[in-house]
């Protein structure tokens, strides 16, 4: 009976002490906002505007701030009502803009775009909420002026900008953040000019998830030569850009000889005595790369030519390492075997009895080790 009364009282205590955190919560969420329309009063009219779009009251609830908006974005008290409203409706959660359809609209996308990257370009923490609530309401921001907002995030390098950036990515309302296919792999590209690793990783999870790496390796091949398979970019930037790039370049896109053969000069090359790597650092870069070949392997992504070129790569310019074509043939054997062995738990198998751990993608896997608020 005690046991049961003390049972009883500690879920009551748990129950207040979870209303007391609710209304806490709602409590500092009204405040912020009051904080935030303080800060803001021109975003908040226009908020205030759409949030009545669809009431026949909304010219009756809304007349100050209609004329809020005249007077401090447009600067013109003649522009009629009406406009006001449908040039609000043509741009909410509205993906693509053009500018020069529509003064009055223009005006209000100038106004709200260039609002939207002061904020961005403050410490915004406390002002993320806000950031999520204008981008939800209007995505085009996102491509706008060739992705200006963007490009602000990368440069930035923050932890609060690296978590904006990937709720971007992996926010379902942002599906056509990118106009067309290619801009995906040129942002990826900007990412690694700007030796931002976690944007990188992040933006390589985006690609894998849409399926993109066609758009990234295709066209003639030319972004994996120009960045992948460049010493000097190597040199720069660092191993993990190039190993995980390479641990996703499929087989299926090695179709002639000279991508074959720049592949294999550029493994020779950072193995080689030309970077001065000592010894210590060379078995370092190896395990590194073969370690995202494995993940990507175990992904279900087939790179064995890449490993068998790192493997006599390895044999040429690493001490004892695999020193003859018989064991770089019973090496990738072997790799394919051990890895077989990670492949999901069949259907009969009682999940109480059996745990299976899903093998992670190398950039999740490197986000877990070096930004675990991303992973």
């Amino acid at each position: 009976m005690i046991r049961k009364i003390n049972d009883i009282i500690s879920v009551c205590i748990i129950s207040i002490r979870r209303s007391i955190a609710a209304t806490a919560e709602e409590f500092r969420t009204i405040v912020r906002n009051r904080n935030y329309a303080k800060k803001y009063p021109k975003l908040f009219a226009i908020f205030a505007v759409l949030e009545h779009e669809q009431s026949p009251q909304v010219f009756q609830l809304n007349h100050d701030d209609f004329l809020y908006i005249k007077e401090h974005i447009l600067k013109d008290e003649n522009i009629n009502n009406h406009h006001i409203l449908e040039a609000l409706r043509a741009i909410f959660q509205n993906n693509i803009y053009k500018e020069g359809g529509n003064e009055t609209k223009d005006k209000i996308v100038q106004y709200i775009f260039d609002e939207f990257s002061k904020m961005l370009a403050t410490d915004y923490a406390y002002y993320m909420p806000l950031i999520k609530a204008i981008i939800r309401g209007f995505p085009f921001l996102l491509n706008h002026n060739n992705y200006e907002v963007l490009y602000k995030i990368l440069r930035q390098k923050k932890p609060i900008s690296l978590k904006l950036l990937k709720y971007i990515l992996e926010n379902e309302s942002f599906e056509d953040l990118f106009l067309i296919k290619q801009d995906a792999s040129f942002m990826l590209l900007s990412a690694r000019d700007l030796n931002n690793k976690a944007a990188f990783m992040l933006l390589i999870r985006y690609l894998r998830k849409n399926n993109l790496f066609e758009v990234l390796f295709g066209n003639g091949n030319n972004f994996i030569k120009s960045k992948i398979l460049n010493v000097e970019e190597f040199r720069r930037c660092g191993l993990d850009y190039s190993a995980i790039m390479l641990a996703y370049y499929e087989d299926k896109w090695f179709v002639d000889a000279k991508t074959k053969g720049d592949l294999e000069k550029f493994l020779q090359e950072i193995f080689s005595h030309h970077l001065g790597l000592q010894q210590r650092q060379k078995n370092r870069n190896y395990n590194e790369i073969e370690a995202f070949l494995v993940r990507v392997n175990r992904i279900g992504y087939e790179n064995y030519f890449i490993l068998k070129a790192l493997e006599n790569a390895a044999e040429r310019f690493i001490d004892k390492k695999i020193s003859t074509k018989k064991d770089v043939k019973n090496s990738i054997v072997k790799y394919v075997k051990t890895y077989k062995k990670f492949q999901p738990a069949a259907s009969g198998v009682k999940v109480l009895s059996f745990f299976a751990i899903s093998p992670l993608a190398p950039e999740d896997h490197w986000l877990m080790r070096f930004a675990p608020y991303l992973a």
